[in-house]
């Protein structure tokens, strides 16, 4: 399994890994259940919660094609 700095590379939002970590998401498990309220309470621009929001969905099974719940 990838490591969470991995996976956060594979979508180009390795540099918030730090911040992750520091608010208690160190695995990718941990992170794929965080919320949008948490998201932007770490100061994470609307624009990357989308992209980490898709990967996760994605990485859930959540077909590309439709919208996210």
């Amino acid at each position: 399994m990838s490591s969470l700095r991995d996976i956060l590379a594979e979508v180009n939002l390795e540099q918030y890994y730090e911040t992750f970590v520091k608010a208690c998401f160190d695995t990718w498990e941990d992170l794929s259940t965080i919320t949008e309220d948490e998201l932007e309470a770490l100061g994470i621009p609307r624009g990357h919660r989308r992209r980490l929001q898709r990967e996760i969905a994605r990485r859930s099974g959540w077909p590309e094609y439709m919208a996210l719940p």
